[in-house]
């Protein structure tokens, strides 16, 4: 029934699905991610890699997904991290991120070497990116239930996909990426929900330099960027955008700003 502010009718509505996907890894229950149903192997590729488990699809000797048990069976080689997988146990349930999940902390970035990838993009034409990636948020504007990411390869949008948890969707693009062998050194990352610090971690695990949100940053997500060599950009949403770490990606005409200017107050602790 809908209340259109006079009478209550029958309407017909469409929402989107939420999918628990438990995640077996060599026997073990590593985790369940509620999400939606698609793109399962990507995401499944993807959040092993963004949490730190496998460093490239290659450490993945079987990948199985059971529609009916809404479980994802992983077989891995020698090459992966069991620290990493041992931290996601016990945390085995991992939001949509929409009100949760992990979040990165010192422990998390003692290991990760500063992301050095060199990509740059004109402030005009990841404007006119950002046009693409909101267009095709079809199910966004059918529900109002999804968020969406967006990997770019070559100044184009390479993956694309909408998903309950704006860190299942990225997951989910980074996860396609590694599964076709691409170099992610030169990646963009478009979201379109909040960047908090895990969504800059997944990022940086990935040697992925640039993330772009239409939302905000959180303090966190800046001082983690900063520490690990990635730049982050939030508010990209019509002709606009606030650079908010290493700003040298981003190619601007005109830059009124000197460096002297650009200060960042970092935490040591």
């Amino acid at each position: 029934m809908k209340w259109d502010g006079e009478a209550c009718r029958p309407t017909v509505d469409r929402i989107v699905e939420e999918f628990p996907l438990t995640v077996v890894l060599d026997g073990w229950e590593l985790a369940t991610l509620l999400c939606s149903p698609d793109g399962l192997e990507d995401l499944v590729t993807g959040f092993l890699a963004a949490e730190g488990v496998i460093k490239s699809f290659e450490d993945l000797k079987a990948l199985d997904i059971d529609m009916v048990r809404q479980t994802a069976t992983v077989q891995t080689r020698d090459g992966f991290d069991s620290g990493a997988a041992e931290r996601l146990l016990y945390k085995p349930t991992i939001t949509s991120g929409c009100a949760g999940g992990s979040a990165a902390n010192i422990r998390d970035l003692a290991g990760i070497p500063p992301v050095t990838g060199e990509a740059a993009i004109a402030a005009e034409r990841l404007i006119g990116l950002m046009a693409q990636f909101q267009k095709r948020a079809v199910t966004f504007r059918e529900t109002g239930g999804t968020h969406a990411a967006g990997l770019v390869i070559q100044e184009e949008i390479f993956a694309f996909y909408e998903d309950i948890g704006r860190h299942n969707a990225v997951d989910k693009v980074l996860g396609c990426g590694l599964r076709r062998s691409l170099e992610l050194s030169c990646a963009i990352v478009l979201s379109s929900g909040r960047l908090s610090s895990e969504a800059v971690l997944k990022a940086a695990r990935m040697r992925v330099p640039i993330v772009v949100s239409k939302s905000a940053p959180t303090v966190y997500a800046v001082e983690v960027a900063v520490r690990l060599g990635v730049t982050v950009v939030g508010f990209a949403r019509g002709r606009r955008m606030n650079i908010y770490s290493l700003p040298h990606r981003i190619k601007c005409a005109r830059t009124r700003i000197l460096p002297s200017m650009w200060k960042y107050n970092v935490r040591a602790d």
